[in-house]
């Protein structure tokens, strides 16, 4: 019986060491693995960072709409004669297809530039 208490007693002492060894490994990890996660999230906050940074840039890069004074002025005489004809719109025919052959010059050239 003795022989058997002396036994366990010894077999204990490695089973502690085996459980500090276990803890020490799992504190390892779990450090190496918030540091992981860590480098992650700055990364990705780097990376929003950077598109938030490019989506401004773009934005700055968009050309503010210029209407040309000629389209304005035939626009306006367009709407002037609807205006003015609110019964017989057919009498702006005149207006209308300025505008169109001037719309359609403008965009052979866009198209062409």
């Amino acid at each position: 019986m003795r022989r058997l208490q002396g036994l366990e007693l010894e077999n204990t002492k490695p089973i502690a060491d085996l459980e500090s060894t276990v803890q020490e490994r799992v504190d390892y990890e779990l450090q190496k693995q918030k540091q992981v996660r860590l480098i992650h999230e700055k990364n990705s906050s780097l990376q929003v960072e950077r598109e938030a940074q490019e989506l401004l840039i773009r934005q700055q890069a968009i050309p503010v709409l210029k209407i040309n004074p000629v389209f304005q002025e035939l626009q306006d005489k367009v709407v002037r004669c609807y205006r003015n004809n609110p019964t017989r719109v057919l009498d702006c025919w005149r207006e209308v297809e300025e505008f169109k052959k001037a719309e359609k010059l403008a965009l052979k050239d866009f198209v062409y530039a």
